[in-house]
């Protein structure tokens, strides 16, 4: 079942097994292996969830959560819950063999990570990253964006994914510690934000408020709850800031809007409304710069006067519109204005990117996608998502879920070892 999660098909996962453990076993035997798993993994994980929501739902307003099961002894000081979408292709379960009526369906993933880092009363950083100042690196972001936007498949290139520009930047949440020479001086000028201690992870097909009912239910068993200082990381889709809402607003989480997204509507509503590609981009510094430093406000409004400016009307223009990118940086900026204050939360030691969930969308996808990858709609696929965020998990979730989970249906594990060992004695 390891293998047939972890490794690219059931059909490499067979000969892993062959290879590694000398174990013949077909493709469709490993594959039915690794979906009953999985669907044996949601059932228990859909019984957590609805346990803890009920004991949620009868838990008095007033009533502290220090006793409850769910908080465990070590709650971290720092933790972060994001959430972002993806695609995988389906096919009818119950058609006959072969793909039947091929589609695509969107999941839902999270992940719940525990942090370290510092707060202080000073911005660490609080000049611009020279990425965001780099012109052919900030386009190999917004392409990528764009792809991912539109759900294109990804382009067999040597350029950089987006982790790997932001890690060169110090910006992902998988930085070491730093360096204990530096003077307090340089040690500010080199700050590498958070640093992940543990992830788990999250996915469904049910959408975003099953998912959310999932990450409240794993958040609450992580301790992240009980942290005095937490966020909420995602994109500008609405479906986030509803989950948000109804899960973690009221348990402090700060809701924070993805700088990466940020910096794409920027660049495009630069691009729109400057004369040429050289003064676009001195728009695009400008505009990015005072993001970074927390003036929105200011920003917001400059736009709104290149809206009136423009003629921009309240309805949505089409996208072939040359207006079109000015609308919707505007639309996106005035909706998540009270989520990019970044000083503050650089300050906190809170990530401003989504990039920890923008890998594990990867990872997921690694996985579950592929040319001729076509799964069973809904059971297959929800069996398979599962057992890949278990997988996914650094908390030795599937190796814990195995050790307890029950044998043989009709004989006692005792009578079986008794069986072994009787075996053992009459072969020696």
């Amino acid at each position: 079942m390891y293998a047939g999660g972890n490794e690219k098909s059931h059909s490499v996962g067979s000969k892993s097994l062959a290879e590694l453990g000398e174990w013949k076993l077909n493709p469709t035997r490993v594959s039915e292996l690794t979906l009953q798993a999985g669907r044996e993994m949601k059932e228990h994980q859909a019984a957590q969830v609805e346990a803890f929501h009920q004991r949620e739902a009868s838990r008095p307003l007033t009533a502290s959560r220090e006793a409850s099961p769910e908080v465990p002894a070590n709650a971290p000081q720092v933790g972060v819950v994001e959430m972002d979408g993806g695609r995988i292709r389906t096919r009818d379960e119950n058609g006959p063999r072969g793909v039947t009526h091929p589609h695509w369906r969107e999941f839902q993933a999270g992940c719940v990570v525990r942090l370290q880092s510092e707060a202080s009363l000073e911005d660490p950083r609080p000049e611009v990253p020279q990425l965001f100042r780099n012109r052919p690196k900030v386009q190999k972001l917004v392409a990528q964006l764009h792809r991912q936007r539109k759900a294109l498949p990804e382009e067999k290139t040597d350029d950089q994914s987006i982790g790997e520009l932001l890690g060169e930047e110090q910006l992902t949440e998988n930085a070491t510690d730093q360096d204990a020479s530096l003077t307090p001086e340089a040690s500010r000028k080199q700050h590498r934000g958070p640093v992940r201690l543990m992830r788990t992870c999250v996915a469904t097909l049910e959408g975003a408020d099953a998912c959310g009912r999932i990450l409240a239910t794993e958040a609450a068993g992580r301790g992240l709850d009980q942290a005095s200082r937490k966020g909420f990381v995602g994109d500008g889709q609405s479906c986030n800031w509803s989950v948000w809402e109804r899960y973690f607003k009221r348990l402090g989480y700060l809701a924070i809007l993805d700088f990466i997204h940020l910096l794409s509507y920027v660049y495009a509503l630069a691009m729109a409304v400057g004369h040429d590609a050289d003064e676009g981009w001195q728009l695009h510094v400008q505009w990015i710069t005072a993001l970074w430093k927390g003036q929105a406000a200011e920003v917001l409004a400059q736009w709104r006067s290149l809206a009136q400016q423009f003629s921009i009307p309240s309805d949505a223009l089409p996208d072939n519109d040359p207006r079109r990118p000015i609308q919707r940086g505007l639309t996106y900026l005035a909706n998540n204005l009270e989520r990019v204050d970044y000083p503050r939360y650089r300050r906190l030691g809170l990530p401003v990117t989504s990039t920890l969930m923008e890998s594990l969308v990867k990872e997921f996808n690694l996985r579950v996608k592929g040319t001729e990858k076509f799964w069973n709609d809904p059971q297959g696929a929800e069996a398979i998502l599962t057992v890949r965020a278990a997988l996914l998990s650094e908390d030795d979730r599937f190796a814990q879920f195995f050790a307890s989970r029950p044998g043989c249906r009709y004989r006692r594990r005792s009578t079986l070892k008794r069986a072994q060992q009787a075996q053992l004695k009459q072969a020696a």
